[in-house]
């Protein structure tokens, strides 16, 4: 089972509301349902202040526009540091840290956004192009099985912050 958090302005990992200006994340909700995932939401109605549900395969959490709940990022810790696994997507202009959620794991939110001065899409001929950024490179893990088959497949990244390494002694026990 693949979850997508919801309840903090994600975006929507099914049809889009028509208010969030944002791509919504309906190609990756279909990909998993073609990996024969059943794919649900997570969020406060679900049950996600007091725990991530056992059958969770993985957890995405894309682009949330405010904070959770100090209750929702330990439960999200705890499925962590026990081996769960969580994609966290960050815009730059967000409200949500996740302090709790990565404390211990070696990892804190910088909200700079990234740019890159050649390796960016040009979708509008402008500076602005450069905080475009294209990846075909990923992790290991079922649900991206099909991404490394077709190179010419890739994500794109727009205003997007990112993950730093901290000085944390309990986050080389954190594996990926």
């Amino acid at each position: 089972t693949a979850y997508f958090t919801v309840g903090h302005d994600e975006r929507a990992f099914g049809r889009a509301d028509g208010e969030d200006p944002r791509a919504p994340v309906t190609f990756s909700s279909r990909q998993l349902e073609n990996l024969q995932y059943d794919v649900r939401p997570l969020g406060l109605a679900e049950g996600l202040q007091s725990e991530v549900p056992d059958d969770a395969g993985i957890v995405f959490i894309m682009g949330p526009a405010r904070d959770f709940l100090p209750a929702e990022q330990e439960s999200l810790r705890t499925a962590l540091m026990s081996g769960g696994r969580i994609l966290l997507a960050l815009d730059a202009n967000t409200e949500a840290r996740f302090e709790t959620l990565l404390a211990g794991t070696g990892l804190e939110f910088d909200p700079t956004p990234l740019a890159d001065e050649q390796n960016f899409v040009a979708l509008t001929r402008t500076r602005a192009d450069r905080s475009i950024l294209p990846t075909n490179v990923y992790r290991r893990h079922p649900s991206l099985q099909l991404l490394p088959r077709n190179r010419q497949t890739a994500t794109l990244f727009l205003g997007a912050g990112s993950l730093k390494k901290t000085d944390v002694e309990e986050g080389a026990a954190l594996q990926s």
